[in-house]
C-alpha cells in the first residue's frame, strides 16, 4: 500500500510502499527503507538536531553539518537517512537514501556551499571552497549516496601577487604559504 496506509507499526513488521516502490520494516517506533545494500550507522549524540537529508563530516568524535567552505568542513560522510529521536539518528555512508524530496532522477548533487548540512545540483565554483560530489539522485524522492573526496576550488591561472623587495611585484601561482625573506 501507500505511505498513508501504513499499518500500526509492531517491531519486525515487513512491507512493500507503492509511493517509495521499496520495501520498509518497522524498527524502533519508525517505518524505513530496507534493503539497498549500502552502508548505514547508527549513532547516538546528544541532541543533535539533524534532519532527514543531512550531510554530515565527523568534527572530532561528533557529527556536525557538512559545508564547501572549508577543506575540514567538507570531509562529508554521510547522509541522515532516518532521525529516530532528539538523541539517535542513522547515517547512510553509501548506498540509497529515500524520503526526500524535489530531486531530480540523473543528477548528481555537490555539497552546499552556503547552507550547512545542505545538498545542491550547482556545482560551486568559489576559488578556495570545496568541490564535493556525494551522489546522483535515483528519483524525484531517492538519493543515492556515494560521497567522494572533495577537490579545492582554483581559478584558471589562480595567482597571489607577492611584493618583491626591489619594490616590484610578481604574480605566482598556487602560493599557499611563504616565511619572510624566502
Amino acid at each position: 500500500g501507500t505511505t498513508a496506509q501504513r499499518p500500526t507499526g509492531v517491531e519486525g513488521y515487513v512491507r512493500y510502499n507503492s509511493d517509495t516502490t521499496a520495501f520498509e520494516g518497522y524498527a524502533s517506533g519508525a517505518w524505513s527503507a530496507i534493503g539497498g545494500g549500502g552502508t548505514v550507522d547508527r549513532v547516538t549524540q546528544a541532541s543533535h538536531g539533524f534532519s532527514l537529508g543531512d550531510i554530515l563530516y565527523l568534527n572530532g568524535a561528533t557529527y556536525t553539518k557538512a559545508i564547501a567552505t572549508a577543506a575540514n568542513t567538507a570531509e562529508v560522510v554521510g547522509m541522515v537517512s532516518r532521525v529516530v529521536d532528539s538523541n539517535n539518528f542513522e547515517i547512510t555512508l553509501s548506498g540509497e537514501v529515500t524520503g526526500l524530496s524535489s530531486l531530480t532522477a540523473g543528477t548528481v548533487y555537490f555539497l552546499s556551499d552556503s547552507s550547512a548540512g545542505a545538498y545542491t545540483s550547482t556545482e560551486p565554483t568559489t576559488i578556495g571552497y570545496v568541490s564535493v560530489p556525494l551522489g546522483v539522485a535515483s528519483s524525484t524522492t531517492s538519493f543515492y549516496v556515494a560521497p567522494k573526496r572533495g577537490s579545492v576550488i582554483g581559478g584558471t591561472n589562480a595567482r597571489t601577487s607577492i611584493s618583491l623587495a626591489n619594490n616590484s611585484t610578481n604574480n605566482i601561482q598556487h602560493v599557499s604559504a611563504y616565511d619572510a625573506g624566502e
